[in-house]
C-alpha cells in the first residue's frame, strides 16, 4: 500500500530552488498576505470605504444599508463614483494603513511573511493593494537552505 501521507512541505523543483537563491523567480502574492498582515480583505475594504463616505455626508446610513448587500467591487463602485461627482476623495491610505503604513504590519505574522518575501524576491505579480511587497522587511526566522536538498 503506498504512503498516502500528505508532507507538511511538498518537495521543491531543482529549478524553482535555484530561481529562488538567485533571486529571479517572480512569485504571484494575492490578496491573503496582506490580510495575513492586518489589512483589511476586499469586503473589508468596500465596507470601511462606505463609512468613509457617510461620515462626510455623502451617505446615509439607509443608503449603505441598501448597498451592504452588493459585492465589494460594486460598493467601491459606487464609492468611487460618488466620490468623484462631489470631488472629496476617499482616503484609501488611511483605510489601508490606519497610523501611516510603516506602523501597519505589526503582527508578527505580517513581519515574517513580509521578510520570507523579501528574501524570497524582489519583483512580484500581485492582486494586493498595500505597498509592503514594494518594501524590504528583515527575516524574523531562517530559510530552510534548499542548497542541501
Amino acid at each position: 500500500m503506498p504512503n498516502s501521507e500528505i508532507p507538511p512541505l511538498p518537495p521543491i523543483p531543482r529549478g524553482l530552488q535555484e530561481a529562488a537563491l538567485t533571486k529571479t523567480l517572480v512569485p504571484f502574492v494575492g490578496a491573503g498576505v496582506s490580510c495575513i498582515a492586518g489589512c483589511p480583505d476586499w469586503s473589508g475594504l468596500a465596507d470601511s470605504v462606505l463609512k468613509q463616505l457617510q461620515g462626510t455626508a455623502l451617505l446615509t446610513p439607509a443608503q449603505i444599508d441598501q448597498i451592504s448587500r452588493q459585492p465589494p467591487r460594486t460598493k467601491l463602485s459606487i464609492a468611487r463614483s460618488l466620490a468623484a461627482a462631489s470631488r472629496k476623495p476617499i482616503d484609501f491610505e488611511n483605510i489601508l494603513h490606519p497610523g501611516g503604513w510603516e506602523r501597519a504590519v505589526l503582527s508578527s505574522e505580517g513581519r515574517r511573511v513580509y521578510g520570507a518575501l523579501s528574501a524570497l524576491a524582489d519583483t512580484f505579480v500581485t492582486t494586493n493593494y498595500d505597498r509592503w511587497l514594494d518594501q524590504r522587511f528583515p527575516l524574523t526566522r531562517r530559510p530552510p537552505d534548499y542548497r542541501a536538498a
